[in-house]
């Protein structure tokens, strides 16, 4: 399982490359989600690597079966980057009070977003994860 988790962590960064590269190789832009990673990083990139680095450091302290129950928190440990991340970025752009308030805003939104994001992709790999073994243990 730790090998899976930490595929499935690094899956996004490796598409995310792939749809970078697309355009010089465009074989790379008939893989299926390379774009929409691409963008995601530009978007969300930074904060992504710093939440990939901090998971990869716990997984290879972390013994036993846990990390079903990592899948599931990660969107939410992975929000609390974007939310600092965010904040830091809107508030250098940011001047005054109400400037304050509107970054306050976005942020929260964007975390929103991530969360949702990462939360469809972390479900995805418990579900399949649990497919995988179901059919494993019928043969």
């Amino acid at each position: 399982m730790a090998l899976y988790f930490r595929l499935w962590l690094l899956a996004p960064l490796i598409f995310a490359l792939l749809g970078y590269l697309s355009e010089w190789v465009p074989v790379f832009a008939l893989i299926p989600f390379t774009s929409f990673a691409y963008v995601a990083m530009l978007f969300a990139g930074i904060a992504y690597l710093m939440f990939v680095a901090c998971a990869l450091a716990w997984s290879f302290v972390k013994k036993g079966d846990s990390y079903k129950k990592e899948f599931i928190y990660s969107p939410f440990v992975f929000g609390l980057f974007c939310f600092i991340y965010f904040k830091l970025l809107l508030g250098f752009i940011s001047t005054g009070q109400a400037d304050g308030d509107k970054t306050l805003h976005i942020s929260t939104e964007i975390v929103l977003v991530c969360i949702v994001i990462l939360g469809l992709y972390s479900v995805s790999a418990v579900i399949l994860w649990y497919a995988v073994k179901r059919l494993k243990s019928s043969d």
